[in-house]
């Protein structure tokens, strides 16, 4: 059989929910900082106030960098790999699946008694598909947003029987 690879970038796009998030965790911790920062100026030690404020301000940036994420899948022959991508620079592997050793692919309408199984999500949204597999010995439904080429690509690599509810 011919080697595949197709690979997909899905951006998250960031919601008002998230920016509701944000700003109350900013204002977390800008709040306390800036209230360390009067007490420490007022004690006469102005130095460790600055201090307290960018180390304050750097903590903000981290958690901004955390909204803005994105998902790669990648299909490499029998490999499903989906990584989390944040802020375009920190690659972290998310789950690695080998597609022989699944139970089944499912578009996300496909109902099926799934009580007791854990749910990752690699989506922006509700997603479109699911996988059913043993992801260290937990039966896990990982959900995520293929588009129409990686679709076809992981079509070709399952057997019919572990096709379901895909058209």
């Amino acid at each position: 059989m011919k080697d595949i690879f197709k690979e997909q970038i899905v951006k998250k796009v960031i919601t008002t929910k998230d920016f509701m998030i944000f700003g109350a965790l900013s204002f977390l911790v800008i709040f306390p900082g800036f209230m360390l920062a009067v007490l420490l100026s007022l004690m006469g030690l102005a130095g460790f106030a600055f201090l307290a404020l960018l180390i304050c301000g750097y903590i903000v940036f981290l958690i901004y960098s955390r909204f803005k994420l994105e998902y790669e899948y990648s299909v490499t022959n029998a490999e499903l790999d989906i990584d989390v991508i944040y802020n375009k620079r920190k690659r972290k592997r998310a789950i690695s699946l080998n597609l022989n050793s699944i139970e089944y692919f499912a578009s996300i309408e496909y109902s099926e008694n799934l009580q007791g199984v854990r749910v990752r999500r690699y989506s922006m949204k509700n997603g479109t598909h699911f996988i059913l597999a043993n992801v260290g010995n937990i039966k896990t439904k990982v959900v995520f947003d293929p588009n129409e080429e990686l679709l076809t690509a992981i079509k070709k690599r399952l057997s019919t029987s572990k096709l379901r509810g895909t058209a």
